[in-house]
């Protein structure tokens, strides 16, 4: 089952399109992960879908219903988006932002204070930021905020939830936090999520499914195993990919790899 599709869409810039004819369903209570070189259309899509980005033709469908039709409020509590650089005023806190996360749940003024209070508690649990509830964000390392920026959207408490590149300005370990919450996210409340990936290997270890896009359009799309492979990663990276199989997680790990270009030059060479 899907409770987010695309059919027939058409999204660009002014008059650059990135994509056409795109067709895209994401499977419930699943985390999709799109990969592919920049400038291919993984952020153009997802902000599509988050209708951030208005497309020039297509239809998005939340829940079967297009997404045009759908009040601003109505997504937002049913659809959460963490686009990529997100601003906010520098003096402002972090508990200050997270509780931003219940603004789709005001109805005329009018608001459940126990349950933000308890919505927003969760989050800044979840995100592990209790230490810098207090602190304002221009105190804030890139790292925090991200993490911050994660809260915020894990206190709209919605059934979908759309990342672009969720784990830039992370050093190694905080990427695996923030995905292994996600990962934990997925499992405890079945939340469908789509995020956007570089790291080949972390796309493989905490996705269910990936999709590779080039140059507008979906190449390939299936389970790490039928993704993640020599042959694939050529096809969208233009890599000569070394991939082995962890023993401990079970899925393939591209553990080096050659530019195409550097390769034919290295064969000319030793000609």
């Amino acid at each position: 089952m899907s409770n987010l599709r695309v059919e027939k869409l058409q999204a660009g810039y002014d008059r650059r399109l990135v994509f056409q004819d795109l067709n895209f369903a994401v499977e419930e209570g699943k985390i999709t992960t799109i990969i592919g070189p920049n400038g291919c259309g993984k952020s153009t899509l997802l902000k599509t879908m988050g209708r951030i980005l208005r497309q020039k033709s297509g239809t998005v469908y939340l829940y079967d219903q297009d997404i045009r039709q759908l009040a601003t409020q109505e997504i937002a509590q049913k659809l959460a988006v963490l686009p990529q650089n997100p601003v906010a005023p520098a003096e402002l806190k972090v508990e200050e932002l997270v509780a931003y996360g219940r603004f789709p749940y005001f109805n005329h003024g009018q608001r459940d204070a126990a349950a933000d209070r308890q919505a927003v508690e969760w989050a800044i649990q979840m995100a592990n930021i209790m230490h810098l509830r207090h602190r304002e964000l221009s105190q804030l390392s890139g790292g925090e905020r991200q993490r911050v920026w994660l809260a915020m959207a894990l206190a709209q408490e919605t059934a979908i939830l759309l990342l672009d590149e969720p784990t830039t300005y992370l050093d190694m370990v905080h990427q695996l936090e923030v995905l292994t919450l996600i990962k934990h996210l997925n499992q405890m409340r079945k939340t469908t999520v789509v995020m956007v990936l570089h790291d080949i290997n972390h796309a493989a270890r905490f996705s269910h499914k990936i999709v590779a896009m080039k140059a507008g359009r979906i190449v390939a799309a299936g389970t790490p195993q039928t993704i993640v492979t020599a042959e694939v990663l050529r096809t969208v990276f233009h890599i000569d990919a070394r991939i082995m199989m962890d023993p401990r997680e079970g899925v393939p790990v591209c553990f080096s790899y050659d530019t195409i270009q550097s390769e034919n030059l290295a064969a000319g060479v030793q000609a």
